[in-house]
């Protein structure tokens, strides 16, 4: 993987539990198979001696299994964490107590890197998300895709429920009730009580693979609202309809103007007015939209924003890093 060897992994900890067993040990952040997940990670360290340990998920990490594979093999201690630890369902005292033993911690969330300076991690950088160019990509469609999927307007993701609030709803409604063909996916719209006057618009369905690029190619443009519970300024989505060949229309944030340039390469708004004026706009000039979707799509070749690209370019840091080359 990008040039180095990765010599060992570990299963979830959740692997075949019962529904019960795994509810009990998440809500607490400990149990019995989270003990035994640990110790397994201690022995594969010391078995496969790596140079690096790389953690994705942190929150029922010790931070005396970390410590220990450090004692023992001296390994570079790297976690790549894009969840937000001050929510309060990911929020973990095993993570908040290991931040200073973390050599390396990549994050999407600009305002943590202080957080995590201040807290002791030698370097917290920026994480930013990529996507896979084998499932997403511009797909050639056929005519049962397109009945499936076509539409003048769609969002694929989640209600992003906020203190019982639907925060997507409202923008989402106000461009369902102006463009008409508007699809909105996800599972978790089936929880909402979607407005009487907007039938057939959710499609209470997780898409994934090719399909959900299908979803994508198959609309005129694609909206991008962030998460306000995960406190994302982009997603994997940022990139991911750009690189479907389908035109972005997404919130104006400070790093979507760093990935994309405005009107020539991604399309943003900072209001529900302006959202909807964009909305009907571009679902009307196809010359224009077409023409953003290309340069959106040649932005995410030309910038490496593939996660192989986005990979190499985090473990460069991190070999900066162990060569001691890193200021921070």
């Amino acid at each position: 993987m990008a040039g180095w060897e990765v010599l060992w992994s570990i299963p979830s900890w959740t692997n075949e539990l019962p529904v019960w067993r795994r509810v009990l040990q998440y809500r607490f952040r400990d149990g019995p198979d989270i003990y035994k997940y640990n110790r397994s990670v201690v022995t594969g360290a010391i078995q496969a001696k790596p140079n690096v340990v790389w953690v994705e998920d942190p929150m029922f990490l010790y931070v005396s299994t970390l410590r220990t594979i450090r004692e023992k093999i001296g390994a570079t201690l790297v976690c790549a964490y894009s969840d937000d630890p001050r929510d309060p369902a990911k929020k973990s005292r095993h993570f908040d107590q290991a931040v200073s033993t973390y050599d390396v911690i990549f994050t999407t969330k600009d305002e943590l890197l202080q957080r995590y300076f201040d807290a002791g991690c030698h370097c917290p950088a920026k994480f930013w998300k990529g996507y896979d160019p084998e499932r997403i990509r511009p797909v050639n469609l056929t005519t049962a895709d397109l009945e499936n999927y076509q539409s003048a307007v769609t969002f694929i993701g989640h209600v992003d429920f906020v203190h019982g609030h639907a925060t997507r709803l409202a923008p989402l409604a106000s461009v369902a009730r102006a463009v008409p063909g508007t699809k909105i996916w996800g599972c978790s719209w089936r929880h909402v009580k979607w407005p009487n006057d907007l039938p057939n618009i959710i499609r209470p369905h997780q898409i994934d693979g090719l399909e959900y690029s299908k979803a994508i190619c198959a609309a005129k443009l694609t909206i991008q609202i962030p998460s306000r519970l995960a406190r994302d300024t982009h997603s994997s989505r940022s990139v991911e309809i750009p690189a479907c060949g389908t035109m972005m229309l997404a919130e104006r944030t400070t790093d979507h103007q760093i990935l994309f340039e405005e009107d020539k390469e991604a399309v943003f708004f900072g209001s529900v007015s302006e959202l909807v004026d964009k909305a009907k706009y571009y679902v009307a000039y196809e010359k224009e939209r077409e023409k953003i979707a290309k340069a959106g799509y040649e932005r995410c070749l030309r910038s490496g924003y593939s996660n192989y690209e986005r990979m190499k370019q985090m473990l460069g840091l991190v070999q900066k890093v162990r060569d001691r080359n890193w200021i921070g």
